[in-house]
């Protein structure tokens, strides 16, 4: 029943994908990718309406998705009107060689992160505090209105608004299993490890060919700190998948303006805000890129519709959420009370140490690479590249999610070296698909326009 749960998923997502794409043409790659990516997310979400009527997740709810996805998928293809896949000229010479390095590099890494996640428990304090417990919760109760998990202040110390996504992806293999086994309940990350692994790829061959493409996408997936978090258990790792899609479809829809693209970048934005509060926080700044990007230089009243499309999609599909998330109490640190003290002495003079904590992150090579290091030297060399809507797009995204994440580490009640330890790597981690969509279309390497 777990390998039919994944199949829901894989199904509930290209109907999708075949819904907004229709007949243009995607790499096979791409849409394998997005079939994993908007099915998982997708499938959370689809839990979450129907706890909202008091029907929690089960292979009933599970079997009837992946029906109802079927029939859109076989009503579409009835009608010629689904994506057409397909993988330009052949692999030869040197592409060989490259695609047989990257497979076993990948496999390798995806081995890691299958035994971190497979092989032990939930040992980190939030994935089995935070996540872990509310998975249970869902399988055992739902969302019980007024009651349950989520309104028992006892329980107080799991942060019980936090968004559920993960928790609710979770669920959907416990329903299937029949039981809570927590060993189990972890293969949903090497699944969105192999997704992210496809779509970082896809994304990158719509401006960098083969070579380059796969040599990036290695050394992404196979960072020390993606392979840390990949299989964790935590909600980290999934949010940057989301993050990445909701990101790259964003820059592709201001340099092409295809609707298409636009719809996948909303769908992604909501996935983000669904996973975790810092996906709030991305989905707000992906809003005010679009709203300041797109209509604006030269001023156009068609780009100012399709940026209220953008964000009237985005709004739609949040609400359900904003609504439940308003009932259930807050018991930890409340941030938008602390933003009057911003401008504090005392919390002023945490910004040069807190400043020092995030570039010892960038700068420390063991852990990252090269990644945050590259970011001012293609800023150098390829500033001609600041030209281009999508490139400048690319930047406000991570400026905005860095400042966010200062100001937090601002006005928190907590020390800056002990936020720092326990999440920065974290939240970098969200912020890094960003980084290397930079590398990637910023630097003098991309094929000819």
């Amino acid at each position: 029943m777990i390998v039919f749960y994944f199949f829901s998923i894989v199904a509930t997502g290209y109907a999708l994908w075949s819904v907004v794409v229709g007949e243009s043409k995607r790499l096979l790659c791409e849409t394998v990718a997005m079939a994993m990516i908007l099915g998982s997310g997708a499938m959370s979400l689809i839990f979450f309406w129907l706890a909202l009527l008091g029907i929690k997740p089960s292979v009933v709810v599970i079997a009837s998705t992946c029906f109802a996805s079927c029939a859109v998928i076989a009503v579409l293809r009835a009608r010629k009107a689904s994506a057409t896949t397909f993988m330009p000229g052949k692999w030869q010479g040197k592409e060989l060689v490259c695609l047989f390095a990257a497979a076993v590099l990948l496999s390798a890494a995806f081995c890691i992160v299958a035994a971190h996640s497979l092989f032990l428990p939930l040992y980190d304090v939030d994935s089995y505090g935070l996540w872990g417990l509310k998975a249970k919760a869902l399988y055992h109760e739902g969302l019980v209105p007024g009651g349950g998990l989520f309104h028992e202040f006892s329980l107080s110390y799991s942060h019980l608004n936090y968004p559920l996504l993960v928790p609710f992806l979770v669920c959907g293999i416990y329903a299937s299993a029949g039981e809570v086994n927590e060993m189990v309940g972890k293969v949903i990350f090497p699944f969105l490890y192999v997704s992210c692994t496809l779509f970082i790829y896809s994304s990158l061959r719509w401006r960098l060919d083969r070579g380059k493409s796969l040599l990036l996408v290695v050394l992404f997936m196979t960072l020390p700190v993606t392979l840390r978090w990949a299989g964790a258990g935590m909600s980290d790792f999934p949010l940057a998948v989301f993050f990445s899609a909701s990101a790259f479809y964003l820059c592709k829809f201001l340099e092409e303006r295809r609707r298409e693209d636009m719809i996948l970048s909303a769908m992604a934005t909501v996935f983000c805000a669904f996973v975790k509060h810092e996906g709030i926080a991305s989905a707000a700044i992906c809003l005010a890129v679009i709203v300041f990007c797109h209509p604006l230089f030269p001023f156009s009243k068609s780009r100012l519709k399709e940026s209220a499309i953008y964000c009237c999609l985005v709004g739609i599909l949040m609400l359900p959420w904003f609504w439940w998330y308003s009932g259930v109490p807050h018991t930890h640190e409340n941030y938008p009370l602390r933003v009057m003290y911003f401008f504090s002495m005392d919390n002023l003079l945490r910004t040069r140490e807190i400043l020092m904590l995030f570039l010892d992150s960038f700068t420390n090579i063991a852990r990252w690479g090269l990644l945050w290091l590259l970011l001012p030297f293609v800023a150098l060399i390829g500033w001609r590249r600041f030209s281009r809507r999508f490139v400048v797009a690319l930047w406000l995204l991570l400026a905005g999610r860095m400042a966010a994440y200062l100001f937090v580490f601002i006005i928190s009640p907590w020390s800056p070296e002990f936020l720092a330890q326990m999440a920065l790597e974290r939240i970098l981690l969200h912020a890094a698909p960003a980084a290397l969509f930079i590398i990637a279309f910023h630097m003098p390497l991309l094929k000819e326009e």
